[in-house]
């Protein structure tokens, strides 16, 4: 029941868009640049449709805050990406 559930409040949240201000294949990771100066932490893992983010991308994604860093935001439940994962 859980699962579901957790599933289901990712997937109703609100979704925010961005452009891929960086993303090194070979980390994992990048920056999703929201326009509003703050850039979002990316993990491959969190990419959902079996694509990796390159530069320029558009993304579309759920924000949470960082675990690790407090202040950062991180994009989770990513669609969007145009490379071969």
């Amino acid at each position: 029941f859980l699962t579901s559930l957790t599933a289901w409040t990712v997937d109703t949240m609100a979704r925010t868009q961005g452009r891929v201000k960086s993303f090194n294949a070979g980390k994992g990771f990048g920056f999703i640049d929201i326009g509003s100066g703050t850039d979002v932490f990316v993990h491959i893992k969190d990419c959902t449709d079996g694509k990796q983010p390159l530069t320029g991308d558009v993304l579309s994604f759920v924000m949470e805050p960082s675990a690790s860093k407090p202040g950062q935001m991180v994009a989770k439940s990513v669609e969007g990406g145009t490379g071969a994962k």
